[in-house]
């Protein structure tokens, strides 16, 4: 028998690893990423718990925390979270 995750749980990674590695690595836009969580369809609790994840430990690097301050920013205009 196959194990398949959940898609909730899919989506979540894939918005962690897109948050981390492009929008935090400064090789994606706000525009970029705020176009990844909307088509994932996470918000709210499960979309804060994905950003604080990553945030325990990526903002420790010079200009990692004013993107991380950016978007968030923008993703309480949209109402996401």
């Amino acid at each position: 028998m196959v194990n398949v995750k959940p898609m909730e749980e899919i989506l979540a990674n894939t918005v962690e690893d897109s948050y981390r590695r492009a929008y935090l690595g400064g090789k994606k836009s706000l525009k970029w990423i705020v176009g990844m969580i909307r088509s994932s369809g996470l918000r709210n609790e499960t979309l804060l718990e994905v950003l604080d994840r990553v945030n325990q430990y990526a903002l420790t690097e010079e200009g990692k925390k004013e993107r991380a301050e950016e978007l968030r920013k923008e993703l309480r205009l949209l109402k996401f979270i």
